[in-house]
């Protein structure tokens, strides 16, 4: 769960078009609060766009393997499913 969620809201940073430590302002990531570093700038107090996760896995569990840095690329080998 943590490779996707690290897919989904650096895949900007996989290809090349965020090259400084911030989050890809065209994700969903200004409402993602697993930051390592906290919320990113830009984020806002505005009413959430995104449902908030349901399952364990999705709200708890993956949060076992550690915080997602904003610097984090994902690698190579990982697929969205």
């Amino acid at each position: 769960m943590r490779h996707a969620l690290v897919y989904t809201l650096q895949n900007a940073r996989k290809h090349g078009s965020i090259k400084t430590h911030r989050a890809d302002e065209f994700s969903s990531a200004r409402w993602f609060d697993g930051w390592k570093e906290g919320a990113p700038k830009g984020a806002d107090s505005s009413p959430r766009l995104l449902e908030r996760a349901r399952t364990w896995l999705l709200s708890i569990g993956w949060r076992r393997h550690g915080l997602i840095a904003l610097s984090e690329v994902p690698a190579e080998s990982e697929v969205a499913a």
